[in-house]
């Protein structure tokens, strides 16, 4: 059985979901447990982490152990050694063939990137990946879509944030997804 946060956003036809909470909450572990939630699907997912996995994050009690194989190849991770990797990779999501698009994309601890700029620059910078993120996002959905089906509107972009910035990625997460996002605070 899935954690009721997934069915939630199932049903909420939101397209983003912006999850903060405080360090070692498990917002790690709970961005995994939804990238698994999608892969079991067969559906690629794609995450950006700045932070290393040496091992699996921790999974909820209520899943079947550890992931198949099969599960864990729909899961690409990216390590961007800077802001500008992590841009540039975004934006090369529009090279990418059709089988190949991710059908999630994840970005965890966003701080870890942005907080070595202060005030506006972080804001600027904060709110120029996210845009690069959601347009990726969007375009993914859009080169999927089959011709005269109704749009899938699944969350396809899902983002961690330390809860000491989350008020400043709020505002610009706010302002820069302008299509229904989902908030979830650990």
């Amino acid at each position: 059985m899935e954690p009721l946060l997934f069915q939630q956003v199932e049903k909420s036809g939101c397209h983003q979901l912006l999850i903060h909470g405080p360090p070692k909450s498990g917002r790690t572990s709970l961005l995994f447990q939804l990238l698994l939630y999608v892969a079991r699907q067969g559906k690629r997912t794609l995450l950006y982490s700045f932070n290393r996995l040496d091992r699996l994050p921790l999974l909820d009690c209520g899943s079947s152990g550890q992931p198949s194989v099969h599960t864990l190849k729909h899961v690409s991770i990216i390590y961007p050694e800077s802001c500008e990797d992590l841009i540039r990779s975004l934006a090369c999501i529009h090279t990418e063939d059709k089988e190949t698009l991710p059908y999630l994309i994840a970005i965890d601890d966003i701080d870890s990137l942005v907080s070595r700029k202060h005030g506006h620059e972080q804001v600027a910078l904060l709110a120029k990946i996210l845009s690069y993120a959601v347009d990726a996002a969007e375009f993914a959905v859009k080169a999927t879509a089959v011709p005269g089906q109704e749009r899938d509107t699944h969350c396809n972009l899902v983002v961690t944030t330390a809860s000491a910035s989350s008020g400043i990625s709020r505002r610009v997460y706010n302002t820069v997804a302008s299509t229904l996002y989902l908030e979830y605070m650990l």
